[in-house]
């Protein structure tokens, strides 16, 4: 009986904490955390970027070619940015 108690407050324990973390939003901190400590390591052992063989020309037709493309939806109205100042002039 002494063993059985002793598993089930160790249940409790770990309900208990577990809702102890959710609600105080440790675990997005903890989550987020070990989500960086992941991308550290990734880009340490060399896996984030590749390296494309290319001269100039072939680069600026692709980079061309990619932002005309219609599935980029911010390219269709990239151009029609404006700011206004404080006194509402389109500058």
């Amino acid at each position: 009986m002494g063993r059985l108690r002793r598993k089930w407050c160790w249940a409790a324990y770990l309900i208990v904490a577990a809702g102890a973390i959710c609600q105080g939003g440790c675990l997005l901190v903890a989550a987020g955390a070990a989500g960086g400590a992941y991308a550290g390591y990734a880009y340490y052992q060399g896996r984030i970027c590749q390296s494309y063989v290319a001269n100039f020309e072939d680069a600026w037709a692709a980079t061309h070619t990619a932002l005309g493309e219609p599935t980029l939806p911010w390219a269709s109205w990239a151009c029609r940015l404006s700011a206004r100042s404080a006194k509402q002039v389109v500058v």
